[in-house]
């Protein structure tokens, strides 16, 4: 099983320089046979470019384990983020106005 807080640490350095400006919050959550849901909260659809930093982060992350890991990435596009977000694991990065 991959540690919670070594996984938010090379998450963090991942996501360095990689967070398009529509992004609101990501967050992950470790499940069962190294599965990582990662989750991208914006209030509209990421476009190509935009998309693209997000996998280039992800590839980082990727590189850094010699075990194989799967992460599932969803896009979640909604007005407002959830005040519940026990569902969505660690938040490892939260705009703030």
């Amino acid at each position: 099983m991959i540690d919670n807080a070594y996984f938010y640490h090379l998450f963090q350095r991942a996501l360095l320089f990689n967070i398009p400006k529509v992004v609101d919050l990501i967050s992950f959550k470790i499940g069962e046979n190294n599965l990582i849901k990662i989750f991208i909260f914006s209030k509209r659809k990421l476009n190509e470019e935009e998309q693209d930093y997000i996998f280039s982060a992800i590839s980082e992350l990727e590189g850094d384990f010699t075990e194989e890991i799967i992460l599932d990435l969803g896009f979640v596009v909604v007005e407002t983020i959830p005040s519940d977000l026990a569902p969505y694991g660690s938040v490892v990065f939260a705009f703030v106005e």
